[in-house]
């Protein structure tokens, strides 16, 4: 056996995961939705869950998924109140588990009154108006680190997103007196330092991405982080009305030390904002003139920036 993507009938791209050295199947993740030219019940192959081949080896398409590649940057449309009707839906359901089954499912007993994912969406709507980091991202990195807030990190030292968890130590991790100290530094201290900015230490373009490129290359380990935090996205959307999906035009930069200004001219460095080393950054496209988008700034000072038409490209999304 060996992992496939495959949709099922709802329209959902699903990831069966296999263990290559066993062949056991370790997990069943929803990553999106299914590109219409899939069908149902037939397997695709990817390494990066965007380009496919069938069983053959023939080429089956390349689609990306909106919310793996989604900058950080963007704002979700949901209000605080809605993110937090996901995460008590998802509670019910986790503490409906334990009663179904209490001996396989006893980390989910009491999940609607201990979850420390309660009140996260007033706290991620918060950073994301103070701190320009997607609130829909942070709560989806929250459910995936923290298995909807009932992990042993979140219940006893409040970090609901592995910060400071490592493979080689997993029993420790970084400690916080509440949730919304744990949401701020990992804003302030991880996100907005490091990864999404293009001149942070680890900056691989400001979306969940893969192992390749985006927040995953050096947030996670799981090859699959980005997939599966793109997934968790891609659900709360779905859940909420699908409201976000599209809601931004996503391009991707096609040139290595690209220059991205503060106006659209090129004419001086008076207007350079940063240069992305790499090619392959996604950009929110807000909207062209004069063959200059206007996009959203990886710089958490600057709301918007400019980038030359001629070195960016339309990603095709799977819709």
């Amino acid at each position: 056996q060996r992992s496939y993507y495959s949709p099922n009938s709802t329209g959902d791209l699903v990831h069966h995961i296999y263990n290559p050295a066993t062949g056991v199947k370790l997990a069943t993740n929803v990553i999106g939705k299914a590109p219409s030219s899939m069908k149902e019940g037939t397997k695709y192959y990817s390494w990066d869950a965007a380009t496919f081949k069938t069983e053959s080896g023939s080429n089956a398409g390349t689609y990306y998924q909106y919310f793996n590649m989604l900058p950080a940057r963007t704002t979700t449309t949901y209000t605080a109140a809605q993110l937090e009707s996901y995460i008590t839906a998802q509670l019910k359901a986790r503490e409906e588990l334990y009663n179904s089954n209490p001996k396989t499912y006893v980390r989910y007993k009491d999940a609607t009154k201990k979850s420390k994912l309660i009140g996260l969406g007033q706290i991620a709507k918060k950073v994301e108006s103070e701190k320009k980091i997607n609130a829909m991202l942070i709560v989806a990195m929250a459910i995936h680190e923290s298995d909807f807030g009932m992990s042993t990190h979140a219940q006893t030292i409040n970090n609901i997103f592995g910060i400071k968890v490592f493979d080689s130590s997993p029993e420790k991790g970084e400690a916080y007196a509440t949730i919304e100290d744990c949401v701020n530094s990992l804003a302030n201290n991880y996100l907005n330092k490091n990864y999404v900015p293009a001149t942070g230490g680890y900056a691989n373009g400001g979306m969940a991405g893969n192992k390749a490129r985006g927040i995953n290359v050096r947030y996670a380990s799981d090859p699959y982080w980005g997939e599966k935090v793109g997934g968790h996205m891609y659900n709360i959307d779905k859940h909420l009305g699908k409201k976000d999906f599209l809601k931004y035009t996503i391009h991707e930069t096609t040139a290595s030390g690209l220059n991205i200004r503060s106006s659209a001219s090129s004419a001086s460095n008076a207007n350079l904002l940063f240069t992305y080393k790499k090619a392959g950054m996604p950009v929110a496209v807000l909207e062209t003139s004069n063959s200059w988008h206007k996009i959203l700034s990886d710089n958490v000072a600057n709301q918007y920036a400019y980038v030359h038409s001629n070195y960016t490209k339309a990603l095709p999304i799977a819709k």
